[in-house]
């Protein structure tokens, strides 16, 4: 499983500490009384300006993108801190990878690379249990690029100021692993949790640490 002694485990969000299912989302915002469920989905994911991928690149305030969704209300929308809620209300925890994650806390570098947006990562991420864990965060929307693109990985590694081969990354998506093997990392892709996390902390107690200390 691994090829070379690691000091940092990098960690994916959505799928890979938490699942998240833009279904209930939309869910959500239909019980608020949203009619045009499958032209808002467009305008989020779809075209030359999607909303949502802009706002997971930092190219789009909250504000702006909350009131962007509320347009597909009848008037009157619902109340920000509403829709906000609805948004937020689309994850839940795998425990297989929180409980990898505080077994490593102190003894790697944990860091987490994600795709998103400011709202999940204040409401969200931040909130989460396993939070502490980190010792670094690289987050799209601070970036400006999201996955694959190569400049996401770059910020990670440089706040690691270490070999990119001393990083073990774990992502749900194939292109994602790829793109961080194309620099270096040692990715794996995350299909099972349940039965990856305990592999991968099994090959990382075979396997001895280099001698440098994980800069904190």
């Amino acid at each position: 499983m691994l090829t070379h002694p690691v000091r940092m485990v990098l960690f994916d969000y959505g799928n890979v500490i938490s699942t998240f299912d833009h279904g209930r989302f939309l869910g959500n915002l239909e019980s608020l009384g949203l009619r045009r469920r499958d032209e808002l989905w467009r305008s989020l994911v779809e075209g030359p300006e999607p909303v949502l991928l802009r706002f997971e690149c930092g190219q789009v305030a909250p504000e702006a993108f909350f009131d962007h969704i509320g347009r597909f209300f009848p008037v009157p929308a619902p109340e920000p801190e509403t829709l906000i809620g609805a948004f937020c209300d689309q994850f839940e925890p795998i425990r297989p990878t929180r409980a990898l994650l505080k077994n490593l806390r102190g003894r790697y570098r944990i860091g987490l690379l994600s795709n998103t947006n400011a709202t999940h990562f204040a409401r969200v991420i931040r909130d989460a249990e396993v939070f502490p864990c980190f010792d670094q965060i690289t987050v799209s929307f601070e970036v400006g690029a999201m996955k694959p693109d190569p400049r996401i990985f770059r910020d990670a590694l440089a706040k690691f100021n270490g070999r990119p081969e001393e990083v073990l990354y774990l992502d749900d998506i194939a292109a994602y692993v790829e793109a961080g093997r194309r620099l270096g990392l040692q990715a794996i892709q995350v299909t099972d949790p349940a039965v990856l996390m305990p592999a991968v902390e099994a090959a990382l107690l075979a396997t001895p640490q280099p001698s440098s200390p994980c800069r904190r």
